[in-house]
């Protein structure tokens, strides 16, 4: 019994074919991989650019309430001072009467 050439070589074909399967399913993979990591980069560069916004609205939003406080501060602290000129003044015409 001589064995055929085509059945020779069946288990080298059939190797062949199981390479040949998995260098495929590598390159999928490996297409999936960049694909998912040019999206990464996308949403990166975006986060970046919003980032960017947020910081300038933020330091924005800081120097407005700095100043609102300050207002506060001042109506606060003239308040107190006219309410001390009131006292102040009725407490001399009390006691120049």
């Amino acid at each position: 019994m001589n064995p055929s050439p085509s059945s020779a070589f069946a288990p080298l074909h059939a190797k062949v074919e199981a390479t040949r399967a998995t260098v495929a399913d590598s390159i999928e993979r490996a297409l999936e991989n960049t694909a998912k990591l040019e999206h990464i980069e996308a949403q990166s560069v975006q986060l970046e650019a919003t980032t960017s916004t947020f910081r300038k609205e933020s330091a924005s939003l800081q120097r407005k309430l700095f100043w609102k406080n300050v207002q506060m501060k001042v109506a606060i602290g003239a308040g107190i001072l006219m309410l001390l000129g009131a006292i102040v003044g009725v407490a001399f015409a009390m006691a120049s009467s």
